[in-house]
């Protein structure tokens, strides 16, 4: 019954509607397109919108929800694009596609573009998108998202969204999903009815569609952005990833005056790696479940706010892990609630306002530096803290240990004592500490403790809390235990640091002298062996958590000494494997991959058939000619001159009217005048379709 009414609002409104019923290409030539209409894409046929195109969409004042809502005729005054077929939008990064509100007008907005539920898959590349909100339709489906895919399968990549209520929106989820290198932002307040702040996604998947697809979310920038939503309706249909993502919420320009609640939230199990957040969040959610472990690892989080209140809370949910973070700021990690939470291998400082973490379930913290931030406050009878690095210039390092705590192996330098608490609780064993311990009946002090002045960091001053030459914590940890196999930089964990021929663990975090554990390390490029790779997923059987690979193709996963198979996925390219890789103790084993792409040739192919395009010539250096392959999309006149590296014209191989397609042109190293010329560097320029495109060329002799 909801799918037949909207189908019957839809025949009412493609009365005074654009209908693209056949394959439709639209080019810059046309600019700008302007509709005071909805735009319908119908099924079996394609728009292809080509770079430069601008397109201005019927907005309406977004305070008014009226606007937004199809009445009994099947319109609302706010237009949007429908599409049930499908849309290319294909800019570049020199001529983006822009599609905005009509009049470009303040706290204006239009509906989005809604695809279909049995819409192809769309392609947003280099496409602006400016001030969108929603329509919503009688049978409550909602166009929520500048690009709102119901069929959960869409790319949408390198695109900019400016004011827009939700840049994307999708649920459904029918295969994994990548979104790529886009940039969300707000300049201006928001005033949307009834909900005015911004979201950066709203993506969800029902359970009927429940095969627990990954969403990599990797590269993208959110600037004033409050609020990104996941998962919103089944708890295990996505696996959420964030990836080298960048989260800002300025100082200088405040969208928001009051002191509203930044929020990365979601019911999937998620995954935070590389990420920045600068002064954005209050809130961000890691979750795991009992089968697949959520992790925050290598982000850094910076938050040193003009508020002299705010603080981002990093709260772990059920099975979560969070590793080799910097935490700069008033910053805490609150675990209220979340079994099997591990905290390690982090970097803590600057704090100033509340304890940098707070547990209160069964939880262990270990190999983490602690530098001048406030306390760890403890209300779990089972925590286990060890081999942390505590050195502060607050009053103290713990806040109410309990009964069933077990403080062990520890660094903790303080300015006025170790532990903050009307009765103090827990046992202390094999602890470095400048205060003692106090005297009460409900402590233990376990024995091993050390109590002075002078652990021997090895360079403060240039931030390095390692252990020096000498350091009283060098082989003085407990004896025995269920240690981790390194320490916070990746090194053995227990190690001979003293040479008296037994391996003892070192108080703190760092262990002296030790060797790096072992690990492969490499880059991932593409095909050609030169390009960087990108957000490819590295994996090793045996180790808990993957890498991922940076901007440069670099990654490093730690392995231990032994031989291993490296995995690398990457979305749109053929999975990797390489096998028999040996890793010996000490140093790293390197290892570099190619990946083949699959659906990005398809994409640039597509690129390529609309798009005027020019090879490199071939061969090249040439003597005595070369070959220059041309394509053009559209009967068109084409002129392609070679010039001096003066910019002086030497010879013009083409001028003339010519059918679309491919061509070549074949230069002879002769002048205009027949003359040959010299050795040296030229330009050759195709001109057509209203673009221009230059490569080099070099001629020997």
């Amino acid at each position: 019954m909801k799918r037949t009414l909207l189908l019957i609002l839809l025949t009412i409104a493609l009365l005074h509607a654009l209908h693209i019923t056949e394959d439709t290409v639209w080019d810059r030539r046309e600019n700008p397109y302007i509709f005071e209409e909805n735009v319908y894409v119908h099924s079996n046929a394609t728009l292809t919108i080509l770079p430069g195109c601008e397109i201005h969409i019927k907005a309406m004042p977004s305070s008014n929800g009226d606007n937004f809502w199809y009445d009994s005729s099947g319109e609302a005054e706010a237009k949007i694009f429908y599409v049930s077929g499908r849309i290319n939008a294909i800019g570049t990064e020199e001529e983006p596609i822009t599609f905005t509100r009509y009049p470009d007008t303040e706290a204006y907005a239009w509906g989005g573009i809604f695809v279909d539920e049995g819409a192809d898959k769309p392609i947003f590349q280099y496409c602006e998108f400016k001030g969108t909100y929603r329509n919503v339709f009688l049978d409550w489906t909602e166009t929520c998202g500048a690009v709102c895919c119901h069929n959960g399968d869409f790319r949408i990549e390198n695109c900019t969204f400016t004011n827009c209520q939700t840049a994307i929106g999708s649920n459904n989820i029918q295969e994994d999903m990548f979104i790529y290198g886009n940039i969300i932002q707000a300049t201006e307040e928001a005033q949307y009815y009834p909900d005015s702040r911004y979201f950066g996604f709203s993506i969800s998947s029902d359970y009927e569609y429940n095969q627990n697809h990954q969403c990599v979310v990797a590269r993208n920038q959110f600037i004033d952005i409050l609020d990104i939503i996941t998962g919103t309706y089944s708890s295990g249909a996505i696996q959420m990833r964030y990836i080298y993502n960048k989260y800002v919420r300025s100082n200088e320009y405040r969208i928001y005056d009051d002191a509203e609640e930044s929020l990365l939230r979601t019911q999937s199990t998620v995954a935070h790696y590389g990420d920045r957040y600068y002064n954005w969040a209050s809130q961000i959610r890691v979750k795991g479940n009992i089968d697949t472990v959520g992790y925050f690892r290598k982000n850094y989080v910076y938050d040193h706010d003009i508020d002299e209140y705010s603080m981002t809370l990093i709260m772990p949910g059920f099975y979560s892990y969070i590793s080799e973070n910097t935490f700069d700021g008033d910053i805490r990690v609150q675990t209220y609630g979340a079994d099997s939470t591990i905290i390690c291998n982090n970097i803590v400082m600057n704090g100033n306002n509340e304890e940098c973490i707070s547990v209160y379930t069964p939880n262990a913290i270990y190999n983490n530096l602690y530098i001048n931030s406030m306390y760890v406050r403890s209300s779990d009878d089972q925590l286990a803290f060890f081999g942390n690095t505590f050195a502060t210039d607050k009053d103290y390092c713990i806040s109410h240990p309990t009964i069933g705590s077990n403080v062990y192996g520890n660094l903790l330098i303080a300015e006025e004592e170790i532990i903050h608490a009307s009765n103090p609780r827990g046992t202390f064993s094999y602890n470095y500490m400048n205060h003692p311990l106090p005297v009460d009946p409900y402590f233990y002090d376990g024995g091993g403790n050390i109590i002075g002045d002078d652990p021997m960091f090895a360079d403060t001053l240039n931030g390095d809390y390692s252990l020096a030459d000498g350091s009283p914590c060098i082989d003085a940890g407990m004896p025995d235990g269920d240690y981790p196999p390194t320490d916070i930089l990746g090194n053995v964990r227990v190690w001979d640091g003293d040479g008296d021929g037994i391996a003892t663990i070192d108080i703190g975090a760092f262990e002296y002298g030790a060797p790096f554990w072992g690990g492969i390390e490499g880059y991932v490029y593409e095909e050609d062996g030169e390009t960087p790779l990108d957000i490819a997923k590295i994996t090793v059987d045996g180790v808990q958590f993957p890498e991922w690979s940076d901007s440069t193709g670099w990654f490093r996963i730690l392995t231990g000494p032994g031989t291993f198979t490296l995995n690398i996925e990457r979305m749109h390219y053929d999975d990797q494997q390489v096998s028999g890789i040996v890793v010996e103790q000490g140093s790293p084993t390197y290892q570099n991959v190619t990946m083949q792409g699959l659906e990005a040739h398809d994409y640039d192919n597509l690129i390529q058939k609309y798009t005027i395009t020019i090879e490199q010539n071939s061969p090249n250096p040439f003597n005595p000619t070369t070959t220059i392959s041309y394509s053009i999309p559209a009967d068109s006149r084409v002129v392609l001159n070679v010039y001096n590296i003066k910019g002086q014209l030497v010879k013009r191989l083409v001028d003339e009217h010519i059918e679309r397609g491919q061509h070549q042109a074949i230069w002879n190293g002769n002048d205009e005048t027949g003359k040959r010329v010299s050795s040296g560097v030229y330009l050759y320029r195709l001109e057509s379709c209203g673009k221009k495109i230059t490569k080099k060329c070099l001629l020997l002799k």
